[in-house]
């Protein structure tokens, strides 16, 4: 941001730099990029903030989400005047480009002293379900990771799963009534997957119990990340949805 800030500053106070093609287009590439901020924000309300709010901490979560959703704004509306440069009045890119430093600059200071603070009380298994699904959201102005992170308990975790199989082969390989038929859990779930469309399931008490994976989950248009089940729902949708 720093070095778009520079640039918008030389272009205010010298306007005939405005010309210089290439000027421009170092002030569009670098706040284009600066737009993968969106798969952090996606990867902190889907994946952190379900966790952080099982633990009560419910009040910021809410609170940074609605945050979020303003800077999404005021991006998106920098990058319409941006996109004209140079045939727009430079005055208003400023205006818009100093609202959207400011919000996305107290947004980092607060997720560092509120948020991070209250990482600490996450267990393991909260960061293995978090390493699990990240690749779903892509990462911001930095490369996915390329050596996989293997914690101590993963394999006990892994050995956990492999005694359990022969209980859940024998759940899997009885039948139940479904419809005007009977299914086996592994047919159903196979039916369900194959569906043209995205389901999500809430029960009557609003717990989130299901959703289908009829895609890989970096292609969904919903992306439901395996941290979220068993929350309520007003914690599993976005906060506008909830009411006040």
């Amino acid at each position: 941001m720093n070095h778009n800030n520079h640039l918008l500053t030389s272009f205010e106070s010298d306007p005939t730099q405005l010309q210089n093609t290439e000027l421009v287009d170092q002030v569009k590439n670098h706040l284009f990029r600066l737009g993968e901020f969106h798969n952090h924000y996606h990867r902190k309300e889907k994946l952190f903030f379900p966790i952080l709010e099982r633990y009560g901490h419910v009040v910021p979560t809410r609170a940074v989400w609605e945050r979020d959703d303003q800077i999404r704004v005021l991006y998106q509306g920098l990058k319409g005047q941006v996109a004209q440069l140079p045939d727009v009045i430079f005055s208003r890119v400023r205006k818009k480009y100093d609202a959207f430093e400011q919000e996305f600059k107290e947004m980092i200071l607060y997720e560092e002293e509120i948020i991070l603070p209250i990482l600490e009380k996450f267990s393991e298994k909260d960061w293995i379900d978090i390493k699990n699904e990240s690749y779903a959201f892509g990462y911001a102005l930095i490369e996915a990771p390329k050596e996989k992170w293997v914690p101590e308990s993963e394999e006990s975790i892994v050995e956990a799963k492999l005694r359990n199989q022969t209980a859940s082969d024998a759940i899997f390989s009885q039948t139940f009534k479904f419809g005007g038929g009977y299914l086996t859990p592994e047919e159903a779930n196979l039916i369900l997957n194959s569906l043209p469309l995205e389901i999500t399931f809430i029960d009557k008490q609003g717990l989130f119990k299901y959703f289908n994976e009829m895609t890989e989950a970096s292609e969904m248009m919903l992306v439901q990340p395996q941290v979220r089940l068993a929350v309520m729902w007003p914690i599993v949708i976005h906060p506008k949805a909830c009411g006040k």
